[in-house]
């Protein structure tokens, strides 16, 4: 990407994306400086929308920064401007729900992620993951359950749908369950802790 800048110091999404790396540093986490990838993160992001305030990957990765410092309204909204400029971004309607459901207002959550699958029926594995755990934050372990167990299927290997999968097991009382998953879970990832997870 800084190569590609370099040919091309004008083009918008260059920078957008080059922010979104410094994201998933963050998220992942893979970064050995969370204050140098925020601060790139963020520098990227201004750059991206100096260009073209109309750029939709800059406002979603803005939102992406928000979340991360937990500012949530702010995050909402970089994310309503992302679906001003392209009213079908299901990227964007599954972040707002995601973002709502660590805001407390899982229920709210649940309809945009909704939406966000309608718009995008080949739905990456993070949309149901995010359905699940807003209908676990309210309670709704058999429906989560439902979920997860298809996206297993699918994704076989994705840590967050086996964690999600133990935590739901073990809330609605199915214990054996709930250990069989924690059991995979350090099948996968033999050093995992709940600690390090946190």
């Amino acid at each position: 990407l800084e190569e590609a800048i370099a040919l091309d110091p004008e083009y918008p999404i260059l920078y957008s994306a080059l922010a979104f790396t410094h994201l998933l540093d963050l998220l992942l986490p893979s970064s050995e400086s969370p204050e140098i990838s925020f601060a790139q993160a963020s520098k990227n992001i201004k750059k991206a929308l100096a260009l073209d305030n109309e750029d939709f990957t800059a406002h979603f990765a803005l939102s992406q920064l928000y979340m991360l410092r937990k500012e949530h309204d702010k995050a909402i909204a970089a994310s309503e401007r992302a679906i001003a400029v392209n009213p079908n971004a299901a990227d964007a309607y599954d972040h707002i729900g995601f973002v709502l459901i660590l805001s407390g207002k899982a229920d709210e959550g649940i309809k945009l992620i909704e939406k966000a699958i309608r718009l995008n029926p080949i739905t990456p594995a993070h949309y149901p993951n995010h359905l699940a755990m807003a209908y676990h934050f309210l309670g709704r372990y058999e429906d989560a359950i439902e979920v997860l167990k298809k996206l297993a299927e699918r994704y076989p290997n994705n840590m967050f749908v086996h964690i999600w999968l133990t935590a739901a097991y073990s809330a609605s009382g199915r214990e054996e369950e709930a250990r069989r998953q924690a059991e995979e879970l350090l099948r996968l990832d033999p050093s995992l802790s709940l600690d390090r997870f946190a």
